[in-house]
């Protein structure tokens, strides 16, 4: 069985040296690693933003990226978290790694497993 894990680039891979070494670690085992990222719909950065998680030599196996409409509050980000976790499915992840709470409680209420880190 191949083992998938999930990763947010702003709040973790990009801030967290030993979230990188995880995901090394993982991917070295044979994981996939894959980030699963929100951005502002429309955003005229998002082409910069790719490069940036390109640049900073993260290993990943694939970016998914999910849009959000407004001002991030707790409401928007859990409907963001509801979109991570449809991306999960989808990619059938097992865990997802994200800083935001309202996220994690999103995956955490459809029974998947969300590991907050600060």
């Amino acid at each position: 069985m191949n083992v998938v894990i999930a990763m947010d680039f702003n709040g973790c891979l990009r801030s967290l040296v030993i979230l990188r070494d995880l995901a090394k670690g993982m991917l070295a085992k044979g994981f996939e690693v894959h980030v699963i990222s929100a951005v502002g719909r429309g955003d005229p950065h998002l082409v910069e933003y790719r490069q940036e998680i390109d640049g900073w030599n993260i290993p990943f196996t694939v970016v998914h990226f999910v849009e959000f409409d407004g001002t991030p509050t707790p409401d928007v980000a859990y409907r963001v978290g509801m979109q991570k976790v449809d991306v999960m499915r989808d990619i059938g992840a097992s865990v997802l790694f994200d800083d935001n709470p309202h996220i994690c409680r999103a995956v955490r209420d459809v029974g998947l497993l969300a590991c907050q880190v600060a």
